[in-house]
């Protein structure tokens, strides 16, 4: 990205809500948009050809050093800022790098200031989505995990009814209504008894699975 001028950055700040400096390497404001002149108390024209450090105490870097290593290594910067109008309010300066320096003019930054408090908000705003999109598949999962049930117990009972109906006889019928059973009960073996009228005794009329007979 070429350097930008001051009308570039305020179209540009016309389009988002962060306050935005232009500043040149060494910490000089080339230019302010009115949300960065509100964040740091002052009028946009009161910024321009002052340096930043005028305003903002950063840590654990200067913004001689932030710029600095900004510049050396060309990735964003990020430090803790205080206003030093009003020590209460505290900022995150991010510091990208948009112009490599020049013969005729330094390195150029666009920085960004968000307080610290809007940050905490957002992040926690963010976290609070998460969760819900986490319980939101959460309930998803578990009203398919119900629906995968209900379409398997209904094949189960469809198979049984289909067994019911076509066994030619009792035998062949209550052995393939076991192995149905086996199957989608995912059971280890399955019998089935009966009690036979005014007997005493249960009798075994179907075994399959493991310990079949």
């Amino acid at each position: 990205m070429g350097f930008l001028t001051a009308d570039q950055l305020f179209r540009l700040a016309e389009t988002v809500p962060d306050a935005l400096l232009l500043i040149r390497l060494g910490g000089v404001v080339e230019a302010c948009s009115k949300a960065a002149a509100k964040a740091l108390n002052v009028k946009a024209s009161e910024t321009s050809g002052k340096n930043l450090e005028q305003f903002l105490e950063t840590h654990p870097e200067t913004l001689e050093e932030m710029l600095a290593n900004g510049a050396k290594t060309r990735q964003k910067r990020i430090v803790r800022a205080t206003l030093k109008s009003d020590p209460a309010r505290k900022f995150r300066c991010h510091a990208t790098l948009i112009a490599l320096e020049q013969s005729d003019r330094p390195a150029q930054f666009l920085i960004r200031l968000q307080e610290h408090e809007v940050a905490v908000q957002r992040f926690t705003a963010l976290n609070e989505k998460i969760d819900e999109l986490n319980g939101e598949v959460a309930r998803r999962k578990a009203s398919e995990r119900v629906l995968r049930e209900k379409v398997h117990l209904l094949a189960f009972g469809r198979e049984v009814a289909l067994t019911l109906a076509d066994a030619d006889d009792y035998q062949s019928m209550i052995d393939n209504c076991s192995k149905i059973i086996l199957r989608y009960l995912d059971a280890a073996f399955v019998r089935i008894w009966s009690l036979q009228p005014h007997a005493e005794e249960l009798v075994l009329d179907a075994s399959v699975g493991m310990y079949t007979h």
